[in-house]
């Protein structure tokens, strides 16, 4: 890249080649995060579609959450197939715009954008119903979780338009690389320099900020006394969609957080790397971001028995014992019931 007083002009090499750490991962890497994750995402909308979840406000957050990972998988079969089976695009060309390459990266992007506001709200959602339990009934609602969620999305259809436009959708080299137009100055400093910051601060550092906010207030307040009366059933229900709030949220930290940092600090450090190892550093960077959407329904298994208790009845694999506290507390009381009753009736025998 090399500038003067008036202009920027930016020049990059053709992208002829891929590094072996880059097709690996986009082979092996990505053909393993479809399996796990188009399983999983599935599993989790059945599940969350059940009689018992689908009630709670955030039990749908939690769907369009699947639904939207779902989508951020659909759009990595790209890089599977051009990078991952090394196919070069007889198409490509400095000159050329593709519609592919351009439509990909939009919707690839909302989903990552949409996905990450999706677990603010409901972190948000949570912590309601623990800070204002009387109010939740009112606040935390299907319909408002609806309304949240598609806000959310015409956000960032708006906010990521800009891949939409004439700038974008550069084919670089033989393979196809999508950038900037580099004859467009002006868009390509912005998506270069400008562009990666403010995706970080939209998709990762400030969902992350929310995040660990409403987590701290509802540590703050779980133990607070209220004179609400809830059922053993209710209050199961509430503290394991708790744990599943907080190991998504805690996956969603690790994955994201190295690539928010490359983004923020990246383009600084451009002129002392190649194309091609760029490439290979931004490949594995993105892996470890994918995995965040392919493996939420994995670690819900672990945290969360609920969770493990519905996969176990989907299954078929109950054994006949059910973890639900409400199914074993009702004949225990039952049976100590009868027994007080048994026992009063022979004291008055006696007397």
């Amino acid at each position: 890249m090399s500038t003067n007083n008036t202009t920027i002009i930016f020049q990059l090499p053709s992208f002829n080649t891929i590094s072996t750490i880059t097709q690996n991962l986009s082979f092996y890497g990505f053909l393993f995060l479809f399996i796990f994750g188009f399983v999983g995402n599935i599993s989790s909308l059945v599940i969350f579609s059940g009689t018992s979840l689908r009630k709670a406000s955030t039990s749908l957050l939690f769907i369009f959450l699947a639904i939207s990972d779902t989508g951020y998988l659909l759009t990595c079969i790209y890089e599977f197939i051009y990078y991952g089976f090394n196919i070069k695009d007889p198409n490509a060309d400095r000159s050329r715009i593709s519609a592919l390459c351009r439509f990909r990266s939009y919707f690839q992007t909302i989903f990552m954008c949409v996905s990450s506001w999706l677990l603010v709200a409901i972190s948000a959602d949570r912590s309601i119903r623990i800070i204002f339990p009387f109010k939740a009934k009112t606040l935390c609602t299907r319909r408002h979780a609806i309304y949240v969620a598609t806000i959310i999305l015409l956000i960032f259809l708006v906010l990521n338009a800009h891949y939409l436009t004439v700038g974008f959708g550069a084919n670089q080299g033989q393979f196809v690389y999508c950038y900037s137009d580099f004859r467009n100055t002006q868009y390509t400093y912005f998506y270069a320099y400008q562009w990666p910051i403010i995706l970080s601060i939209f998709q990762i550092f400030l969902p992350a900020f929310c995040i660990f906010l409403f987590s701290l207030l509802i540590y703050k307040n779980r133990q607070r006394p209220t004179a609400l009366i809830i059922s053993v059933h209710r209050k199961f229900l509430e503290v394991q969609l708790l744990r599943l709030m907080i190991s998504s949220s805690l996956l969603f930290l690790l994955t994201m957080i190295p690539l928010g940092l490359s983004n923020t600090i990246g383009p600084r450090f451009l002129t002392f790397v190649t194309l091609k190892q760029l490439h290979t550093y931004i490949s594995i960077l993105y892996f470890i971001q994918s995995i965040n959407y392919s493996i939420n329904f994995y670690v819900n298994v672990c945290s969360s028995k609920l969770f493990r208790e519905k996969i176990l009845r989907i299954l078929h694999f109950n054994f006949g014992q059910h973890i639900h506290p409400i199914v074993q507390a009702e004949p225990v009381e039952i049976v100590r019931l009868d027994r007080q009753i048994m026992a009063v009736q022979l004291n008055q025998l006696k007397n």
